[in-house]
């Protein structure tokens, strides 16, 4: 019998806790230079087929990353992409279509990534995770792009098919999908991006008039949702609007392949995919049907896999008894200057800004998931069982990254439904204080306030 990746993911720990190593450097030359190779292919077939002729620029792109000169391949990438990234963001009518331009971002964008030994080690994990066969949902850059570099072959979907769940609703990207997919995976027609987006703007419409007319009810839009009215038509924009259709056509993915496992790197929350959700490792199984609890022994490996993921990088594991101050304090003393001489961490990781908001942020999604059960729990048992597990998480994740937005704002966010809301103002004060000048924290701080005041008036 096979056993799933997750279930062998807490041996796999001790064993990389005792050995820091995260690859050898002869083992990540190898697969960095086989996927080099398998791009280049990529590129030279699609340019020939469409007659399209690849500037020198981009053979020496991909000879400096097979090389691991990652410097030289992210300027020589940042060149090529202001000439031909579609759309044409930089005003030029030189854009490559998606099937030419995807395999050469996916070789060019790793080299901000390849020099942290926290995302190598994340990438691991995912293949350790991950059954063969799957679908992987990327979101963040770490999420698709060093999964992209480490497979067999992405490509063939070797050991599994990786699809960022960011640019679906972008054509070009979703052809590119098609085109390296489309005979093993079901991938929906381009129409379902129109039909996603009416979809999409016939509810605002129906929110936005609810707003209007009843000012006095809570509000229907969503935080970020940018909707305006100009000539009488509704227009939206924005990051909210966005994922919203890509978590439609993630949705009819999802749908349309239904004897497959999938998995999930979460980057901007996908409403729909947050009940399916249940810990595998760093990242999310995305079940078939929303589980109606969590069983203890998949909250134990849960717990001890993060247990195991904190003490290596930051040298402290928070626990059920870790009050919020302690967890702050630990946070300020680890980040915000050197550790003492006695850190038991990886100091690399400190330095290390994205390995911190990837590990921080991944353990976040496991806080939002136990406080979404602790929300709909059906008895008291239950719901103190979902929320000392949320508490947990959202601890560790603080600690391993501070200063991500993201993180902090998911935090404050629970704690503000708590009994004590101001034990918010704690924890973005902490944050300020060791990223004093991050204007997002800072407009979390200002909510956090504005909201204190409305419960103080409210009692």
């Amino acid at each position: 019998m096979r056993v799933p990746g997750w279930a062998v993911i807490a041996s796999a720990l001790a064993l990389a806790a005792m050995d820091r190593r995260v690859l050898s450097a002869a083992a990540v030359d190898g697969r960095v230079r086989s996927f080099v190779k398998e791009k280049r292919e990529q590129v030279n077939k699609v340019a020939a087929e469409q007659k399209i002729k690849v500037p020198a620029e981009a053979g020496k792109m991909f000879d400096a990353a097979a090389r691991g000169q990652w410097r030289t391949a992210t300027n020589l990438f940042e060149g090529i992409k202001k000439k031909h990234k579609p759309p044409d963001d930089f005003g030029n009518t030189n854009a490559w279509p998606g099937e030419l331009w995807f395999p050469i971002q996916e070789v060019g964008a790793l080299g901000d990534l390849a020099e942290e030994p926290g995302l190598w080690f994340f990438a691991e994990e995912v293949f350790r995770a991950v059954p063969r066969g799957s679908v992987y949902f990327g979101g963040t850059d770490p999420g698709r792009f060093m999964i992209t570099a480490l497979s067999t072959s992405h490509a063939d979907g070797n050991p599994f098919f990786t699809i960022t769940q960011n640019q679906l609703v972008a054509r070009d990207y979703l052809k590119y999908v098609q085109s390296m997919y489309g005979s093993r995976l079901s991938v929906p027609a381009l129409e379902l991006i129109q039909r996603a987006f009416s979809n999409y703007l016939s509810d605002v419409q129906g929110r936005l008039k609810h707003d209007t007319e009843f000012p006095g009810e809570p509000k229907q839009l969503k935080p970020g949702e940018q909707v305006s009215v100009v000539d009488g038509r509704v227009q939206v924009s924005g990051n909210v609007a966005v994922m919203a259709i890509n978590g439609a056509i993630a949705k009819a993915i999802f749908d349309q392949n239904s004897g497959r496992e999938f998995y999930v790197e979460e980057s901007f929350e996908l409403e729909w995919m947050m009940p399916h959700f249940t810990p595998a490792g760093p990242i999310m199984k995305l079940n078939r049907r929303p589980p109606e609890t969590l069983p203890d022994d998949m909250i134990l490996r849960d717990r001890e896999y993060w247990k195991g993921i904190a003490q290596r990088f930051i040298g402290w594991a928070a626990d059920d008894g870790a009050s919020l101050e302690e967890v702050c304090r630990v946070a300020e003393e680890l980040h915000g200057k050197a550790p003492r001489k006695n850190f038991k961490g990886d100091r690399e990781y400190l330095r290390s800004p994205m390995s911190a908001n990837t590990w921080g942020r991944l353990r976040s999604t496991g806080g939002a998931v136990y406080a979404l059960h602790e929300k709909n729990a059906g008895s008291a048992s239950e719901r103190r069982r979902m929320g000392r597990e949320a508490q947990l998480a959202f601890k560790q994740a603080y600690t391993l990254s501070p200063k991500n937005p993201e993180t902090v704002w998911r935090y404050t966010m629970y704690l503000l439904n708590t009994p004590e809301p101001q034990q918010a103002r704690t924890l973005v004060q902490s944050a300020l204080k060791l990223d004093p000048e991050n204007k997002r924290t800072e407009e979390t701080a200002k909510y956090v306030e504005g909201y204190i005041r409305w419960s103080q008036g409210n009692r």
